[in-house]
């Protein structure tokens, strides 16, 4: 064997003896450091790619509303989805079906929608504050003028 051959695990190179302490350290440490470079750039890759996919979702919903009024409109539409229909069979039930179980005709009524729903809401909550009877109020006025018309209109 000559000192150019790898020499047997234990020895040094040159002159066939066993390794120093030192130099048992230093290759104890060197191969300690690659096996903690080779966990650090898997470390590495393997979080730089979920960024990367993290940045394509805020990327897909920037452009998009986060306001609660935006979330909350969406909330609504999507509590109007039957999604136990199929939209390739039946879009208007999938898209409109619990909406319709859930907002039926009224009694005396053509239709409904929800223009008419947002009206009634409105003319009752109106109707509430004009009937409230706090004499110190400031729209007290237009309280006794509601009532007034109201009593016009009720009674023939």
């Amino acid at each position: 064997m000559s000192d150019t051959e790898d020499p047997s695990i234990g020895q040094s190179k040159e002159s066939g003896k066993a390794l120093t302490p030192r130099e048992k350290f230093h290759a104890f440490l060197s191969i300690l450091l690659f096996v903690a470079s080779v966990i650090f750039l898997a470390l590495f890759v393997t979080f730089y790619t979920r960024y990367e996919a993290g940045k394509g979702a805020a990327a897909a919903l920037e452009g998009v509303c986060q306001t609660f009024d935006c979330l909350e409109s969406a909330a609504y539409i999507a509590k109007s989805i039957d999604s136990s229909v199929d939209p390739c069979k039946d879009f208007y039930q999938f898209a409109c079906g619990r909406w319709v179980e859930e907002h039926p005709i009224p009694a005396g009524e053509r239709s409904i929608d929800t223009f008419k729903i947002l009206n009634d809401e409105i003319n009752e909550f109106l109707k509430d504050q004009l009937r409230v009877n706090d004499s110190a109020a400031p729209e007290q006025s237009s309280r006794r003028e509601h009532s007034s018309v109201l009593a016009k209109i009720l009674i023939p």
